[in-house]
């Protein structure tokens, strides 16, 4: 059986009253007026000048473009992803990293000091939010100490594991090496297992951090570097990397558009707006030629909502906006079915 779903926030009856949220979707009522379909605008796929693209929808489990994805390119610094998920999985977020000359060395515009002390979390938002290579760096050391091979060894392991079939890491950074490779298919995959863990959406798509002084810094505000991209709130998570030579940039990103859940892969770029504009061009492809149906409308009532401790303990709840179920191509509506989930608070 075929499913559609989404998660939509609601609105209880009065204000005062906690909100939940609701997972939905209506099940079979093809004649219905709220099975509204938005059927194929386009098939014409698009024309992009980067080297190599995937575009990924998630919804659907479909490719629904390719371009050389299989070939190899450097991965440059966004490598970090796999890098920072190992830290994420092996290290508290409050432990506390002291800063070995040797990370310093790598450099990086959070412009960490040796014997710094710092937490993983703030290295974290250092490696995504500024594409610091000493946070990168020093992040592998907390995970492995200072046997580099080990911590590669890791990276490799984790890429085979996340269904990686073209891809080799001799570094922690994304230092271009002949031997440090991947391919757009490979790290579409990387950035579709890296975008589902909460920390790193969370991360990656933050606009500004604060850091509060060290014992060798004072107090440290960070800026994204990607300002203009981040004004979209559809951006789930993202990174990208600048070569020093044309052609080798790269942006990776997780995109949610009303359900629509894409991943893409952008590699061997000129510049940064050319990427930019072969990203946005896939995007407005993928929404253009996946089919929606539309399952519930804004506004609608769902259900009961459940309000502890509240004055009234059940409560209205309804659609704060329109939802839809994604199909593949040769998908039926008639075999949508759905439930509805509520968190309780």
């Amino acid at each position: 059986t075929l499913s559609g779903d989404f998660l939509t926030s609601t609105k209880a009856d009065k204000s005062k009253y906690k909100t939940a949220k609701i997972k939905k979707a209506k099940s079979n009522k093809a004649n219905s007026k709220k099975n509204n379909v938005n059927k194929k605008k386009t098939d014409k796929k698009p024309s992009i000048s980067s080297l190599s693209a995937v575009l990924y929808c998630e919804n659907t489990g479909e490719i629904l473009f390719e371009q050389k994805s299989r070939s190899r390119i450097a991965p440059l610094t966004t490598t970090k992803i796999i890098t920072v998920i190992l830290a994420i999985q092996n290290l508290q977020l409050s432990t506390e990293v002291e800063i070995s000359a040797e990370a310093v060395g790598f450099g990086g515009t959070m412009a960490l000091k040796e014997g710094e002390k710092i937490s993983v979390e703030n290295l974290i938002y250092g490696s995504l939010m500024l594409d610091s290579s000493d946070a990168t760096y020093a992040l592998a050391e907390a995970v492995s100490g200072s046997d580099k091979s080990k911590f590669v060894n890791m990276m490799n392991e984790l890429a085979k594991n996340m269904g990686c079939k073209e891809t080799h890491f001799t570094n922690p950074v994304g230092t271009p090496e002949m031997d440090h490779y991947s391919t757009a298919n490979d790290m579409m995959q990387i950035m579709k297992v890296a975008s589902s863990n909460d920390i790193f959406r969370k991360i990656s798509s933050a606009k500004n951090h604060k850091i509060k002084p060290t014992n060798a810094s004072k107090e440290r505000t960070l800026a994204n570097q990607y300002p203009e991209i981040l004004k979209d709130k559809n951006i789930i998570a993202i990174q990208k990397a600048t070569g020093s030579k044309e052609g080798e940039g790269s942006i990776l990103m997780s995109y949610n558009y009303k359900g629509l859940k894409l991943v893409l892969a952008v590699m061997g770029s000129p510049e940064d707006k050319v990427r930019e504009n072969d990203a946005k061009k896939l995007i407005d492809y993928a929404v253009s030629s996946v089919r929606g149906i539309k399952v519930i409308s804004k506004g609608e009532k769902i259900d009961k909502a459940y309000i502890k401790g509240g004055e009234k303990t059940r409560v209205n709840a309804y659609a704060a906006d329109d939802g839809y179920a994604y199909l593949p191509e040769q998908g039926s509506k008639e075999l949508i079915s759905g439930s509805v989930e509520m968190d309780e608070k």
